[in-house]
């Protein structure tokens, strides 16, 4: 995981400063997510495709779906397909059918509350030293000190996700 591999980078008593945009109400995260910035970023991942396995998805005959999973404490970004599809990648030799609603998801943006974003660090051994956030708290700066302490990592340490 990315913490993991932060850990791992520094050494005991070096800084990490990390932005976060918490977890908010549905509708703010709904409206930012699905601007003209982000419908046409998604229909890109599909040009992507096309380009790099010599695919033939039709971006026109895709919609841009993203929605607020609060139960997962997350963002959901997905395509739609607007009919029924055949899609080939043929660099893959791989042929697959998408029906009509069937939706490809391209994309997850967790959005966690700032306990619960401490907590993930304090797991790889990093101890919370200030944050800073916006008057809403909406989004957070965090400033995080690798403990002095070996961390132990084993199953039970849970992964940040």
């Amino acid at each position: 995981s990315l913490l993991f591999s932060v850990h791992a980078a520094l050494s005991p008593g070096d800084y990490f400063l990390v932005g976060k945009d918490l977890d908010k109400e549905t509708e703010i995260l709904e409206a930012a997510y699905n601007n003209q910035m982000a419908i046409l970023g998604n229909l890109c991942v599909l040009q992507h495709l096309n380009w790099r396995f010599s695919g033939n998805f039709d971006i026109f005959q895709f919609r841009h779906v993203a929605f607020h999973n609060k139960s997962l404490q997350r963002v959901e970004a997905h395509l739609e397909a607007m009919q029924d599809q055949s899609i080939n990648l043929r660099k893959l030799n791989f042929c697959f059918q998408l029906e009509k609603g069937e939706m490809i998801r391209t994309e997850i943006m967790r959005k966690v509350e700032l306990h619960a974003f401490h907590d993930m660090f304090i797991k790889y051994g990093f101890h919370p030293v200030q944050h800073w956030t916006d008057s809403h708290k909406r989004y957070a700066v965090c400033l995080f000190q690798l403990s002095d302490e070996p961390t132990k990592f084993d199953s039970e340490t849970p992964l940040a996700g």
